[in-house]
């Protein structure tokens, strides 16, 4: 998960700028360097022209159906990982969402506390809520990430169970209002082993391996045109390489282009203030 880890730490113009202009760049390169060595042979009489445009037929043929087989097995693979990754995306937005319907469920539960309780529970619900905005996003958004130490978000949430557990489980409602705070606790457990999660080495070096294959048969193609030649290079490579990114992009749901918006703690935080006052 090396690989996963390190392009979570890049903006995503520059993985872009890396993995497609890398992919495209370097295929480009590869092609021009093949036909200035192709065009540097010796003259050839015509029985040595018959024989060498018959071998070009047959590599022709072994080129195209190998093009069309690894062309086939990496965009199913592309598929299944596009696929995977959009799943991955949707189970981490909808625990947020289930996370911040906890948190506000708490705090419905909680108007039935008497005072000073139900303030103290209120208090700390919004802390929690803007520790995760300011806290857990920027560290989820990095991805990938093993985090040891206790975050000020998890601190908040032990204190609550350790300082109110046993008045909130004698007062009216109290024991819905524990069933939120441990709802809380399980989501939030589940938000961060979702950012946890990334694409195995292995499966991002098989996909390098079949794009170099992939690319080197479209470069041992035998084109008169070198103008025609590096367009069909481009229209192979690029959409590999933008397969590639938006990967890399999709396999950290809470960074990136495409991030899990914290709204829906947004949305919780304006309940408890709206029932504070």
């Amino acid at each position: 998960m090396y690989f996963s880890v390190y392009t979570s730490y890049l903006p995503p113009w520059l993985l872009f700028l890396l993995i497609f202009g890398g992919v495209v760049g370097l295929s480009c390169l590869c092609l021009l360097l093949q036909r200035s060595r192709q065009f540097k042979g010796k003259a050839l009489n015509e029985k040595e022209k018959q024989q060498l445009e018959a071998v070009e037929q047959d590599r022709a043929k072994v080129t195209q159906v190998g093009s069309a087989s690894i062309g086939l097995l990496i965009a199913i693979l592309l598929g299944l990982m596009v696929a995977n990754t959009l799943t991955k995306f949707g189970s981490a937005d909808m625990t947020v969402v289930n996370e911040a319907s906890a948190v506000m469920a708490a705090a419905r539960n909680s108007t039935a506390l008497p005072e000073p309780l139900r303030s103290d529970v209120q208090r700390r619900l919004t802390l929690y809520c803007q520790q995760v905005i300011t806290g857990d996003w920027s560290i989820m958004s990095v991805g990938h990430q093993d985090t040891q130490r206790p975050l000020p978000a998890s601190s908040t949430l032990s204190k609550l169970w350790i300082d109110d557990g046993k008045n909130i489980d004698q007062a009216p409602l109290g024991d819905k209002l524990l069933d939120n705070l441990n709802d809380i606790n399980n989501q939030r457990a589940q938000r961060f082993a979702i950012s946890r999660e990334g694409l195995p080495d292995s499966l991002w070096l098989l996909f390098a391996a079949g794009t170099v294959l992939l690319v080197y048969l479209g470069i041992l193609e035998r084109l008169s045109s070198a103008k025609e030649h590096v367009r069909m290079i481009v229209m192979l490579s690029a959409p590999m390489g933008i397969f590639l990114w938006l990967l890399a992009e999709l396999d950290n749901p809470f960074g990136g282009s495409f991030p899990v918006s914290p709204s829906p703690f947004q949305h919780a935080l304006q309940v408890l203030h709206a029932l504070a006052h």
